[in-house]
């Protein structure tokens, strides 16, 4: 017997949702790497400069202040690049179905009209590293890298609120990030 569609929502994957992905989800782990990597250097130049080598204490500083600064434009031009070579041309869209004990995901790519079909995948909810919801958009992650976006525009079945109230129930790490009062 196949399970009963509970949600269904198609949604583009273009630069405007990989920039809410970037401001909404990625931004912090950046801002932490950027500041307990160069401390760590930073530390060890001290540990260093106690024990009297001052020429290996120079270099931890160094390495603190190349990381500090190096590492977040890095990273940032790093995920831009990757993302224009995903999005020029074409157009990359997501149909995401949600059935009681798992989703199902269909990635297609629209080039000139013609649809073409890339892959699908069910995927099981306790398989799904966490879910963020803000104003505009669903961040189902399924590992600390991959992440599926969801514009809660693009819903066909089912009430977006149910579907928000469904996830929670779902998945163990949830954040509703939204500023706007759901009550």
């Amino acid at each position: 017997m196949e399970e009963k569609l509970l949600f269904k929502n198609v949604s583009a994957m273009g630069e405007k949702e990989t920039k809410a992905l970037m401001k909404t989800a990625l931004v912090k782990p950046i801002i932490l790497s950027s500041i307990v990597c160069p401390l760590c250097f930073v530390v060890l130049g001290v540990l260093w400069l106690l024990i009297n080598q001052l020429s290996t204490a120079i270099w931890m500083f160094s390495f603190a202040a190349a990381f500090a600064v190096v590492f977040p434009v890095t990273i940032f031009v790093v995920t831009q690049r990757k993302n224009r070579k995903v999005i020029d041309g074409r157009r990359l869209l997501n149909t995401y179905e949600f059935y009681d004990g798992y989703m199902f995901i269909m990635t297609q790519t629209l080039i000139e009209g013609e649809s073409i079909t890339n892959g699908t995948s069910n995927i099981f909810y306790n398989k799904l590293n966490r879910v963020q919801v803000t104003d505009d958009y669903i961040f189902i992650f399924i590992n600390s890298q991959q992440c599926f976006i969801l514009d809660q525009k693009g819903m066909l079945e089912g009430e977006l609120e149910k579907l928000i109230t469904f996830l929670k129930g779902k998945v163990a790490r949830f954040k509703d990030r939204r500023k706007v009062n759901v009550n």
